[in-house]
């Protein structure tokens, strides 16, 4: 079970993250993330002699710290050493800075932000905390991110909205494949090189179909991080496409994405207006796949 950081040094990992927990903002009302999750989030970026072995022990025990620290954008985070992305936003201050850098841009007082596949919220809660105005969406089927993106929200005082389906082509149900290590592996499309820690059936639906539905208003930019399901999202988006008002849309893919006219993400954006381009990354992250940007015309 996940577990939060409790400031007692002699339980540091012994109060788990809980309905409790999220219904109240009392633990965590001074500005400043208290002293021992600066300490441990200091002892992990600086990786200080002892680091591994300490990582070590709480893998063996099945315990999953949550350390409360700030970002380098101001806002703030409970994050997991033990996680790849929590990992780098504590060695590095973000993750994937370039994506958030280009969504800023798109969100005045009127922009509706979807972050599909928000994960813990990184780009969703900075985005919201950085432009408070804007009217940010954070579409995740994990029922642990959900949990987490919640605390995070929490954290910073910020009202986003949580929706709990997988975006995808058709609706129905289908099986979530759960990554314990790397949640922003977590994907409809298991990849047999990689390993999971469980799977769970969600609930599955098409963007078009939300948006008619007036479930969720339509975006002005999107940020898709969806393992291997960007095809299936934006089929099912093709009347979004189609609406000027979607201004922007960040995703991963394969460089061939800009070169290679048989690339259908690619098909599928230029023939809805979208230029694309590729962004540079502005953290040393280890991925085969690159971050683009496709922007109306």
């Amino acid at each position: 079970m996940n577990r939060l950081l409790n400031r007692r040094p002699l339980s540091l990992f012994a109060s788990p993250l809980t309905g409790a927990h999220l219904g109240s903002n009392k633990a965590y009302e001074a500005n400043r993330v208290p002293f021992m999750d600066r300490l441990l989030a200091a002892y992990c970026r600086k990786q200080w002699r002892g680091s591994y072995r300490l990582s070590k022990i709480l893998r063996e025990q099945n315990i999953k710290p949550l350390i409360q620290t700030q970002s380098r954008y101001g806002a703030k985070f409970f994050l997991s050493p033990l996680d790849y992305i929590d990992s780098f936003v504590l060695l590095c201050g973000y993750y994937e800075s370039e994506v958030l850098e280009s969504i800023l841009p798109f969100l005045d007082s009127n922009a509706v932000f979807w972050d599909v596949g928000a994960n813990f919220g990184l780009h969703a809660i900075t985005a919201k905390y950085l432009r408070p105005e804007a009217k940010v969406l954070c579409i995740e089927p994990s029922p642990v991110m959900i949990t987490r993106l919640q605390a995070n929200a929490e954290l910073n005082n910020l009202e986003i909205e949580i929706i709990s389906v997988a975006l995808t082509d058709s609706p129905g149900f289908r099986t979530l494949h759960l990554n314990g290590t790397n949640p922003g592996m977590t994907t409809l499309k298991p990849l047999e090189t990689a390993s999971y820690s469980g799977k769970v059936l969600c609930w599955c639906d098409t963007g078009d179909n939300l948006v008619m539905r007036k479930e969720l208003p339509a975006p002005v930019v999107i940020k898709m991080d969806v393992e291997g399901s960007e095809i299936e999202v934006l089929r099912g988006l093709s009347n979004t496409l189609s609406n000027d008002r979607l201004k922007a849309i960040i995703l991963e893919g394969e460089l061939d994405l800009i070169t290679n006219a048989d690339n259908e993400l690619r098909r599928i954006l230029t023939s809805a207006g979208f230029g694309i381009r590729v962004l540079n990354r502005n953290e040393a992250t280890h991925h085969r796949l690159h971050n683009f940007l496709a922007v109306r015309m």
